[in-house]
């Protein structure tokens, strides 16, 4: 019954279903100073543009690079991108790694915390599509 229209709605065929990833990597830096001069002091914060370095990558089961991203052009205090990977993916297909990392490139100056440091992930997505395919069948009523 897949692909055939139901009261005049065209049904998808849930055998071609494909799974397109997408890298989305974001941030936010806060650069503190303790500042003294007058009795109680302060804290002097500093948003500026900073050197980064962003990087990810999806794996899969045999360990083999399906697609990558990096970049390392000078950011704002706040970035958000979203990533079209490229790929497709065929549900039921097994186990993929997805790794991903934010470094700071060099000391620019602030005494953070963080210096040069890099904050990063890994996780791992399985392909199965059953619920996915149980969520459709109830939508569509198949």
């Amino acid at each position: 019954m897949d692909g055939v229209p139901v009261w005049g709605v065209s049904v998808p065929d849930l055998s071609t279903l494909t799974f397109h990833p997408e890298f989305e990597l974001a941030y936010e830096i806060w650069s503190s100073n303790v500042v003294s001069g007058d009795i109680l002091g302060g804290i002097l914060t500093q948003k500026d543009d900073h050197p980064m370095a962003l990087w990810a990558g999806i794996k899969n089961s045999s360990d083999t690079l399906l697609a990558e991203y990096k970049t390392t052009t000078p950011r704002g205090p706040n970035h958000n991108e979203k990533v079209s990977t490229g790929v497709e993916i065929k549900p039921d297909t097994g186990i993929y790694t997805i790794e991903w990392s934010i470094s700071r490139t060099q000391y620019d100056g602030t005494r953070d915390r963080q210096g040069a440091g890099t904050v990063e992930g890994r996780f791992q997505w399985d392909s199965n599509a059953d619920a996915l395919r149980m969520h459709l069948r109830a939508y569509y009523n198949i």
